[in-house]
């Protein structure tokens, strides 16, 4: 008699906590989080007109209506965004000093940013930037000229 009890009342408790992890991802009867694991929606690779990584020192804004937000990349490539926030579409902003500044407008973003292990896997959209030198920005060559300038004129 005992186990019926047991058994009756833990299936009821298996159920409840199984409706509380997916209430978590649905936001069934209100959102609380994710449950699972979290992703970011949007990949933006920032390259310049010769394919060099470009992030570095660029900023990098994501707009979906009051939403806003901003990046400044610590590495040279990639900015990761939008996490846990699929299934918007953002406009993207990117700046850098000395670099004609970049929107992209209306990037939809897929899927709904968890993942429980019960949905395919997760999904991000890659937005390929190209930066392209501003009519104002210091030649390149510029130290690598002084440099030979100065030993042509003092010797090596």
């Amino acid at each position: 008699m005992r186990s019926k009890t047991f058994w009756r009342c833990g299936s009821v408790l298996l159920s409840l906590g199984a409706m509380v992890s997916l209430a978590a991802c649905n936001g069934f009867p209100f959102e609380t989080g994710c449950a699972g694991v979290g992703y970011y929606a949007v990949t933006v690779t920032v390259r310049d007109q010769l394919g060099h990584p470009q992030a570095l020192g660029s900023t990098v804004t994501l707009q979906d209506g009051s939403y806003t937000e901003t990046h400044d990349p610590q590495d040279s490539l990639s900015v990761y965004g939008a996490d846990d926030r699929g299934g918007r579409a953002y406009d993207i902003h990117i700046t850098k000093p000395f670099y004609n500044e970049i929107w992209v407008r209306g990037v939809r973003a897929p899927g709904g940013g968890c993942v429980t292990g019960h949905e395919s896997s997760p999904t991000n959209i890659l937005v390929p930037i190209v930066l392209s030198l501003a009519t104002n920005a210091p030649p390149r060559s510029l130290s690598r000229q002084s440099s030979t300038s100065t030993q042509a004129c003092h010797g090596p």
